[in-house]
């Protein structure tokens, strides 16, 4: 279960001083009150149940109320006020608006403990009937909703049968431009190097170079419900994309790429010369021919809800794509 923690109170971190890492909850995540609904919105996609404290310093009862009537109305969240000033008057109302935990001074003197959590997430699982999953829970439900995990990665995948694969989409933007500037030669040996840099970036995380025509192609990373490394190909690849242009790239200028992961099943051939016939590799073309702009990094929300909560952090709701939710990571600014 993910823990955030909402407050403009600098004193925030010290109500969970005596949390622990536990296999219940992820580490607290502290964010300030302005980012509360970009957050929540966040997490509601993630569809993973998610424990949120919000801090009453600074704030009139009506306008947590505002806050709180937010927050219920979002699928898989659950709330707590934290109260150092004990302003809340009717306790009760909290409950009765939804909420699920109340902590007044007494309470944060001593610090918000595991063992407190703990009995809120038993509530919820007992008499609200959340599904908390443990990881074979979470492997259930992904078999449930017709993925077909893999748990022993590359030396499980057999030819010709179907299995749930992270996949990306990468190219390089402007390419009828370089093969009017360049050379063929020139764009040729260039075009390799940008491959080697691809590869090398997969290697560490599992990935498998499957398609390539030149200006990029698509990725296979063996989907596991618990496994989430995948991401850090990608992610690498976007954030050291100048340190490439600067110390390996044969380009003669700084390169752009488009990046997509989205997450399905298909049939796995060794080599795939366009046999494969497959909604998830169609919908994964599309998000990167049709929707992803120049220079950007998206993920599908079947993606999101298995990337780490510190990489989440990094993601920002985008439009919508033939019905389903895009989000897309925040890229850097020099």
């Amino acid at each position: 279960m993910d823990l955030l923690i909402f407050s403009d109170n600098s004193q925030a971190h010290d109500y969970f001083c005596s949390f622990r890492r536990n296999k219940f909850f992820t580490a607290p995540a502290y964010y300030s009150l302005n980012e509360l609904k970009k957050r929540v919105n966040l997490a509601e996609i993630k569809n993973i149940p998610t424990l949120i404290y919000l801090d009453q310093s600074g704030l009139s009862e009506e306008e947590t109320g505002v806050l709180f009537r937010f927050l219920d109305r979002k699928r898989g969240i659950y709330w707590g006020l934290i109260d150092p000033q004990n302003q809340t008057r009717d306790i009760g109302a909290l409950f009765r608006q939804g909420g699920v935990d109340y902590a007044g001074s007494s309470v944060i003197q001593d610090g918000i403990s595991l063992k407190r959590l703990k009995g809120i997430q038993k509530y919820l699982q007992e008499y609200r009937k959340v599904i908390i999953d443990s990881p074979a829970d979470k492997e259930q439900a992904a078999i449930q909703n017709g993925l077909i995990p893999v748990k022993q990665g590359w030396r499980e995948i057999v030819p010709g049968k179907e299995y749930t694969f992270f996949l990306m989409y990468i190219e390089l933007d402007g390419r009828s431009e370089m093969e009017k500037k360049y050379g063929s030669s020139n764009l040729a040996v260039a075009l390799n190097s940008f491959r080697g840099y691809v590869e090398s970036a997969l290697k560490p995380y599992g990935g498998r170079l499957w398609i390539w025509s030149r200006f990029g192609g698509i990725v296979l990373f063996p989907f596991s419900p618990d496994s989430n490394d995948f991401i850090y190909s990608a992610f690498r690849m976007r954030l050291f994309k100048e340190l490439y242009d600067v110390e390996g790239s044969l380009f003669p200028n700084f390169i752009s790429m488009r990046i997509v992961l989205h997450a399905g099943n298909l049939v796995y051939v060794k080599k795939n010369t366009g046999q494969v016939i497959s909604d998830t590799l169609n919908s994964l073309f599309h998000l990167g021919q049709k929707y992803a702009e120049k220079g950007n990094f998206y993920v599908t929300e079947e993606v999101f809800q298995y990337l780490p909560l510190r990489i989440k952090d990094y993601f920002v709701p985008a439009a919508d794509f033939d019905g389903r939710r895009i989000i897309r990571m925040k890229v850097p600014r020099y």
